[in-house]
């Protein structure tokens, strides 16, 4: 879906940059300044001076939501093995793509996951997250490798960001497991909420 958006489209907002021709529906409205016309009007009526005007196709609404989400285990307990991670991540991914929305990048380390995801505009980030926890929970719990997984925090985090902030995100996500070298994931998450403007309470993400 990307690739045939404008790069400065704002995230969740449909926005056009050039003027595309004209294009309406049987009975749609046509914006022109502080006018609307519809395609009987134009073709009937002194409106009518724009020759590439197409009725027969509706114009599709661009629509960008990126979200940088972060999720855990429950109380935080380092139960994903570093060696075991990359199939929980493929888990995860295809939960995703069943939902028709695209994962851009994914990683973490032993207690919790970033994911930067492209939601389906039909989408609800909330029956999306639902379903990612609920599934691979599931999975996790029956697969004896993880017999230590006690199941993921009962909440999550997720911001929208800018299409400008796309790749530095991706290169946090990449960078995860030397970023925590130094840094634990108490700290991480309160400068998140920090930045995003939201109160931190420590018992966030249990």
């Amino acid at each position: 879906m990307s690739s045939r958006l404008l790069p400065h489209t704002a995230c969740g907002v449909s926005r056009y940059g050039a003027a595309p021709p004209l294009r309406c529906g049987p009975g749609i409205l046509l914006l022109r300044g502080s006018a609307a016309y519809s395609c009987h009007d134009i073709f009937t009526s002194e409106h009518n001076d724009n020759p590439k005007i197409d009725c027969n196709f509706a114009a599709m609404s661009k629509v960008l939501a990126l979200y940088h989400i972060v999720f855990c285990t429950r109380y935080r307990k380092l139960t994903l093995p570093d060696e075991l991670r990359e199939e929980v991540y493929r888990f995860i991914w295809a939960d995703i793509k069943k939902h028709k929305c695209h994962l851009v990048r994914i990683g973490g380390i032993e207690n919790h996951i970033h994911m930067l995801v492209e939601l389906n505009p039909d989408e609800k980030l909330s029956t999306l997250m639902r379903d990612i926890k609920a599934n691979s929970s599931g999975w996790l719990h029956r697969d004896e490798r993880f017999r230590y997984f006690e199941g993921w925090a009962r909440e999550y985090f997720a911001v929208t960001i800018s299409p400008n902030s796309r790749a530095s995100v991706v290169d946090y996500i990449n960078a995860q497991v030397e970023h925590h070298r130094t840094r634990n994931f108490n700290d991480e998450l309160e400068e998140m909420y920090r930045m995003a403007g939201v109160s931190f309470d420590e018992r966030d993400l249990m």
